[in-house]
C-alpha cells in the first residue's frame, strides 16, 4: 500500500516537472523575455499594418538605409540587391 501512495505523489510531480522543461526547450531561452524592437522597426510596421494606401516596404527601407548611410562619413554607401 506505501509503494501505490508514493506513486499516486510522486507521478504527478515528475509529470509537472517533464512539462515545466518541455516547455523551456520547446520555447527556447527567450521565453519569459520581452522582444525588443527598435523604433526604425516600430515605425516600419505601423505603416506596413495601418497606413491607408498600399506602400512599397523594399523601397521604403531601402530610402531609410540610404538617409541613415548619408549621416556616416562619405566613404559609407548602401548597395540596393539589385545592384
Amino acid at each position: 500500500m506505501t509503494g501505490n501512495k508514493k506513486i499516486q505523489v510522486w507521478l504527478p510531480v515528475m509529470f509537472s516537472m517533464v512539462l515545466i522543461a518541455g516547455m523551456f526547450l520547446g520555447y527556447g531561452v527567450d521565453f519569459f523575455k520581452a522582444k525588443k524592437s527598435t523604433s526604425l522597426q516600430e515605425a516600419l510596421e505601423l505603416i506596413q499594418n495601418k497606413y491607408v494606401d498600399g506602400v512599397n516596404m523594399d523601397s521604403l527601407q531601402g530610402g531609410a538605409i540610404q538617409q541613415m548611410m548619408s549621416q556616416l562619413d562619405p566613404h559609407s554607401v548602401y548597395l540596393p540587391p539589385v545592384d
